[in-house]
């Protein structure tokens, strides 16, 4: 089975015990879409070290956030855990 239906199937069940908030479904590059929502655990993928920016700290491969809000730009907030382990997910909206 592949990874994109495992992560829908557990969205589409987040989503009907209100674990889930706002979502957005964005375009990617290969064409194919990503569905997040708030409550979603993400992990990045790639290195941003903003701090040679002096944009804040580094966002390292490896680190895990549950999404906290998705704004009208459709940026993504999701607080890294500094250790890379899975923090708790927040409680449910609402």
């Amino acid at each position: 089975m592949q990874v994109g239906a495992l992560n829908l199937g557990a969205q589409q069940i987040r989503r009907a015990l209100g674990e889930l908030g706002t979502e957005h479904t964005y375009a990617l590059p290969s064409g194919d879409e990503l569905t997040l929502a708030e409550g979603d655990l993400v992990r990045v993928r790639t290195n941003d070290y903003r701090s040679r920016r002096g944009t804040g700290p580094d966002i390292l491969n490896g680190y895990r956030g549950v999404i906290t809000s998705i704004r009208s730009d459709r940026s993504v907030e999701a607080p890294p855990s500094a250790s890379r382990t899975t923090p708790a997910p927040p409680p449910p909206p609402g």
